[in-house]
């Protein structure tokens, strides 16, 4: 209902002036008058001296039945060429229309509500006495609608407001300069891998500025649903992202981000609208996305394989992953399943990671080495260089097999130091180790 509508003004105090010889309202003009449309015929002569063919009480039809014959007899709704045929003054557009035919026309409905209009011209019937009840009846049935899509206007630019500072806050994730990121920098990179993501963003963005600058496109009650749960949607993606920066796999992470460009697609081509049901149902793959998002953190952890495997959870661990990558539709039942397989495989992980961690501390005791000499394999086994901590050949992890070292000083790009071992920043033979010796021996 963007369309503009010749709305009539009803004063709230004035006494209803629709009267004839036979008939009298006698309620006020804003209200529905207590009187039926006179249907005695007009007792007047036009000016040409035949008889008027309106009705009593009812301004007088301009066209005379004898001498524009032609013209009144022509048939548009049916019976224009009866002989007793009776027409009406359509004041708003001043067409002359036979009014059995008319009031027919008016009583039509395909179930939408709009004002009455014209048949020759579809102008809005508003100033027309004899049909003001009717006017009256479908003016307060649009202003009821009107209100429903529109809604209180200074309500939806609050709603439009805090709509444009969600989006915001989201933004902030794609902004290269870290001084206005929060949380941590990692979570940057991923959330921009998803090209859909970034693009949704933008349409959404754009949608609120176009209702921002052009006051004759109001935002909508529809409109603030829809984007609020666009909104919504970027916002349960990105609480999932969030702990995501911690993933090391980029397997892991590539899922994550297509399984985000797969949803955004089905949004965007909904043109805007999403029902209901469409609604529940991109909850319900919002919240697979979530186990997604655990899962990965779980399998990104050093200690994930052995642990599964002491704890013979393999099985269960499959169960819950073919779940999560399957293109049949979720639900609350598999939700539960996938959930309870990761709380168990997180408390496993949290205990092991406790036991780790105290052996952790006697080895690097042990070994006596500075800061830099713990590194990992591409399956994230940690393994040790001493001496200097440069890499000078290539060897064989001993849990997997994957190559480990290096040579001449230089690590294998499949290979990273292990923080995790002794909290080192950098590996203990680097560029920036040497640099920082280098600026020791000068002073």
């Amino acid at each position: 209902m963007q369309g503009k509508w010749t709305i009539p003004q009803f004063p709230p105090v004035e006494p209803c002036l629709w009267r004839c010889e036979h008939l009298k309202c006698n309620l006020y003009c804003s209200d529905k008058c207590d009187r039926p449309p006179c249907n005695k015929p007009c007792k007047k002569d036009l000016q040409c001296g035949h008889p008027c063919i309106g009705f009593c009480g009812e301004p007088c039809p301009p066209l005379c039945r004898v001498c524009d014959r032609e013209e009144v007899t022509a048939v548009f709704l049916g019976q224009e060429d009866e002989p007793g045929a009776r027409f009406i003054y359509l004041e708003d557009c001043h067409h002359v229309v036979e009014s059995q035919g008319l009031e027919t026309w008016l009583g039509q409905s395909d179930g939408e509500i709009a004002m009455k209009v014209c048949p020759k011209c579809k102008t809005t019937i508003a100033c027309t006495q004899r049909y003001m009840n009717l006017v009256k009846k479908h003016y307060k049935d649009v202003a009821r609608v009107k209100l429903r899509v529109f809604g209180k206007m200074k309500e939806l630019e609050n709603k439009r407001r805090e709509l444009e500072v969600r989006l915001y806050k989201l933004s902030l994730y794609q902004m290269k300069d870290p001084k206005f990121i929060f949380p941590p920098f990692p979570i940057i990179s991923l959330v921009n891998s998803s090209s859909l993501y970034t693009k949704f963003v933008k349409q959404i963005q754009e949608s609120l500025q176009h209702f921002s600058k052009n006051k004759r496109n109001n935002l909508s009650s529809h409109d603030a649903e829809t984007l609020g749960i666009q909104i919504q949607i970027l916002e349960q993606l990105n609480d999932a992202f969030v702990p995501a920066a911690k993933i090391s796999n980029d397997s892991s992470k590539n899922k994550m981000i297509k399984f985000v460009d797969q949803l955004i697609q089905v949004i965007i081509n909904r043109d805007d609208y999403l029902s209901q049901q469409e609604v529940k149902e991109i909850n319900i793959e919002l919240q697979r996305f979530h186990r997604l998002s655990q899962m990965s953190i779980i399998e990104s952890s050093h200690l994930f394989q052995t642990t599964i495997d002491q704890h013979e959870k393999m099985r269960d661990y499959e169960e819950a992953t073919k779940v999560l990558d399957s293109i049949e539709k979720y639900s609350g039942d598999k939700d539960d399943r996938v959930n309870q397989i990761i709380r168990d495989l997180q408390l496993i992980l949290k205990q092991s990671l406790e036991v780790h961690e105290n052996e952790r501390k006697q080895i690097v005791k042990a070994m006596g080495l500075k800061q830099g000499h713990w590194f990992k394999c591409p399956n994230g086994h940690i393994y040790v260089i001493t001496e200097c901590g440069g890499a000078m050949e290539v060897g064989k992890c001993n849990e997997c097999g994957a190559a480990i070292g290096g040579t001449q000083h230089r690590l294998l790009d499949t290979n990273h130091l292990a923080q995790e071992m002794d909290t080192a920043t950098h590996a203990a033979w680097s560029d920036t180790a040497n640099m920082e010796n280098y600026a020791m021996d000068a002073e």
